[in-house]
């Protein structure tokens, strides 16, 4: 196994551990293990890709975030004070790793805009509601 894919097996399995803690809610002994399984997946996973995927992910969700209103990478970079290539990475992240940014997904227009969009069935009636979605 390469240390690539050796870190991005520990990101499933810190993803995992994370989806298993939500369900089971950490305030109870099993969600609180799975809660430390997947801070040690990340610290694995970080420690192996040589950087820290928690700053990659910061940078997603940041880009994400802005990515509300129809922008091309070009705006977003200016509005974000980012060299484009940071904004074109976290929004490659976004793609390359929808768990990251579950419940959200990006969507491009014709001119390649961006914007976020809900991942179907991820939202309850109320989020979708508060969201501004019908």
């Amino acid at each position: 196994m390469t240390t690539d894919s050796g870190a991005r097996t520990n990101e499933m399995l810190a993803d995992v551990s994370r989806r298993g803690a939500e369900i089971l809610d950490t305030a109870t002994p099993a969600g609180a293990r799975l809660d430390q399984m997947r801070r040690f997946f990340v610290q694995l996973s970080d420690n192996m890709a040589g950087g820290t995927t928690a700053a990659i992910f910061s940078d997603t969700l940041t880009a994400l975030a802005h990515a509300v209103t129809p922008r091309t990478v070009d705006q977003s970079a200016h509005a974000l004070g980012w060299p484009p290539e940071r904004v074109a990475d976290a929004l490659d992240s976004a793609e390359r790793h929808p768990d990251i940014a579950d419940p959200v997904a990006l969507r491009y227009d014709e001119t390649g805009a961006c914007t976020v969009t809900t991942t179907a069935g991820r939202l309850t009636p109320a989020q979708l509601a508060a969201l501004g979605h019908p």
